[in-house]
């Protein structure tokens, strides 16, 4: 029993589902200060869209990542083989979704924030050897654009209780 509830946590751990779940309760908990109704299927988006982008990173990274992060490197190359096909239902899912909603400016902002979140690895990774402090700023801009998704999503107004 051990060996299967280690195995969940090595999966949730190092397979990101920890820092997505996190960004789905930091959206819900803005959600609950700023008084906007938030449905399941959306806080799911939000976990879909970190767990793919974090996927993402991590399976095209592998390589340079086994020298600063061996135990996460070593879990991942179990799968990785698999990892296509996960990063693919995510998007699948992500897209079904979006279109049930029926919101083109939800569509758009959300393929962008995917979008945004994967070039990281594919464009903007190599600014980290020029610009100190840059992958910090750019995590914070993907985080912080997640709080402008919940009120486009919401169709709520932007205010002052958002900027704060």
């Amino acid at each position: 029993m051990s060996k299967v509830i280690n195995s969940i946590w090595n999966e949730f751990k190092y397979g990101g589902h920890l820092l997505s779940v996190g960004a789905a309760c930091i959206v819900y908990a803005a959600a609950i200060i700023l008084k906007i109704n938030v449905y399941f299927e959306f806080l799911f988006v939000i976990y879909l869209g970190m767990q793919l982008t974090y996927s993402y990173n991590r399976y095209k990274e592998l390589d340079s990542d086994i020298q600063t992060n061996p135990e996460r490197s070593n879990y991942i190359i179990k799968y990785s083989k698999f990892i296509p096909i996960i990063i693919s239902v995510e998007a699948l899912l992500i897209i079904y979704i979006l279109i049930s909603s029926h919101k083109d400016s939800v569509i758009l902002f959300s393929l962008a924030l995917v979008l945004f979140g994967l070039s990281y690895t594919f464009v903007f990774k190599y600014l980290t050897r020029y610009i100190l402090g840059f992958k910090n700023i750019f995590v914070s801009i993907s985080w912080t654009l997640l709080l402008a998704f919940l009120v486009i999503y919401s169709s709520a107004k932007f205010s002052i209780a958002f900027l704060i």
